[in-house]
């Protein structure tokens, strides 16, 4: 059995600072440590627990593990440009509990949106879908939508003004298909999948989606606003 002496002459070790006490890790372990943290980060849902981890990170002082979460926010090759603007938390400017008016906007010279994204949408009729495209266009006025529709297109069946610039896909009754087929048919780098979406708001913050995708190593993110009538969030949902 080794004793604590010889075995740190045998190992190379990793001193960290914590309230004022030095506490000595295996580099062997500490590296360990950097690799599970990277592996809870991807997994997990949950925003809350990926800002502890994040926390965890920075009282490591870990300049090894954050490339391998964040990524650089550097310019799209050949544009010189940012997918989106980073921000920065400021202070709510009201009392409503998701504080989405704390983060700021660090200007910045970016690619439009409507260049990047495209929403992907399925309705049961032709109504339901023109009412969901009339409530993204009143947020995003610009950008590209394709919509599905599960009932086949009628005779003599005008598409409305409206939905000039939309573009239709009539009598699609397989769900798994007609997503795949809709994702297929993106011109755009990013498609936002607007599955079960039946309100569309402010609330669903496209911009703040590419932040997040641009910062974090991942390959997509997502959300839901689905609660039950007692305000509760619906088994198995995600914020």
């Amino acid at each position: 059995m080794l004793d604590l002496h010889t075995y740190e002459h045998k190992m190379s070790r990793t001193s960290i600072i914590r309230n004022g006490q030095t506490i000595s890790i295996p580099r062997e372990n500490y590296a360990q440590i950097q690799r599970e943290l990277v592996k809870a980060y991807r997994s997990t849902r949950s925003g809350g627990t990926q800002i502890i981890i994040n926390r965890i990170m920075e009282l490591l002082n870990s300049e090894e593990i954050r490339p391998q979460v964040f990524r650089d926010r550097s310019p799209v090759d050949g544009t010189g440009k940012l997918e989106a603007c980073p921000e920065k938390w400021g202070e709510s400017k009201s009392d409503e509990d998701h504080f989405g008016d704390a983060y700021e906007i660090i200007p910045c010279d970016h690619i439009p949106r409507e260049e990047l994204v495209e929403v992907l949408i399925y309705s049961d009729t032709y109504e339901q879908g023109k009412d969901l495209v009339r409530q993204i266009r009143s947020v995003y006025p610009s950008i590209g939508i394709s919509l599905a529709i599960r009932e086949s297109h009628g005779t003599g069946t005008k598409t409305d003004l409206e939905l000039s610039n939309t573009k239709l896909h009539w009598g699609e009754q397989d769900v798994a298909s007609t997503w795949l087929a809709l994702s297929k048919k993106g011109s755009t780098k990013y498609i936002l999948v607007g599955r079960n979406m039946v309100n569309f708001t402010y609330h669903a913050d496209i911009d703040r989606m590419l932040r997040v995708i641009n910062s974090l190593a991942v390959d997509a993110v997502g959300g839901a606003v689905r609660l039950e009538p007692e305000g509760r969030w619906f088994a198995g949902c995600y914020q």
